[in-house]
């Protein structure tokens, strides 16, 4: 006998209910895509090692708990931004980890992410991602390391993660052959596996510019 149930609710949450348990939920959102700048408009920082980083959240119907269904990072080396979005198979968590590992990839080291209203508001989402992904098998392994937030009023306003990475390095290796008193240098490169800590630092655009973001963007045109 099948003793499944489906149920609508508020014509855009879908459950499916077996023996008095959820097994599956859809959701139908309407969500704002994360909107590209026009560069040309813009003149280029003094400082080039600056990005940007932003969370988009929705509140989930039925949990009532903001969840991350977009995120994306800008610097002044990209063409264009960055983004990761909710799909069927990337969950909500997995999106805040996408950005994170983007973040360390070597093209963007020494710079420095500024992130509007991260004490308030984005480094909850982060710091719980990390949290989880910690507690994964993966995470145990090689986990991320938060570094004690910098505050103010108890409000974050710089975040350092950290994170050790193999290194491969290639030199080339010698013999020295002291009856002969030669020098042989043999063309063969032995690789070599070193640990490289690897970190990125989050800082609060909010502490600097006390304004909301289209507020901001009327004031300089942006």
């Amino acid at each position: 006998m099948n003793n499944t149930v489906s149920r609508l609710i508020n014509n855009k949450t879908s459950l499916e209910i077996t023996n008095n348990t959820i097994d599956y939920i859809e959701e139908n959102i309407n969500l704002e895509p994360l909107k590209a700048i026009n560069k040309k408009k813009i003149k280029p920082s003094e400082n080039p090692l600056i990005g940007v980083i932003d969370l988009e959240v929705y509140t989930h119907t039925i949990t009532g708990k903001g969840k991350v269904y977009a995120a994306g990072l800008y610097t002044w080396k990209c063409t264009k931004p960055t983004t990761f979005y909710l799909e069927r198979n990337i969950n909500s968590d997995e999106v805040v980890i996408k950005l994170i590992n983007e973040m360390f990839e070597t093209k963007y080291n020494n710079t420095t992410f500024y992130c509007h209203n991260l004490g308030k508001y984005d480094i909850y989402f982060i710091l719980r991602t990390i949290l989880i992904y910690n507690e994964s098998k993966m995470g145990k392994v090689n986990p991320y390391i938060v570094m004690d937030p910098i505050s103010r009023d108890g409000v974050a306003l710089k975040l350092v993660i950290q994170k050790v990475y193999d290194v491969t390095e290639r030199k080339p290796k010698k013999w020295v052959k002291k009856q002969q008193k030669i020098l042989t240098n043999i063309n063969k490169k032995t690789p070599r596996i070193t640990k490289k800590t690897k970190k990125i630092t989050i800082m609060d655009s909010y502490a600097i510019l006390p304004e909301g973001l289209k507020k901001l963007s009327l004031k300089y045109g942006v």
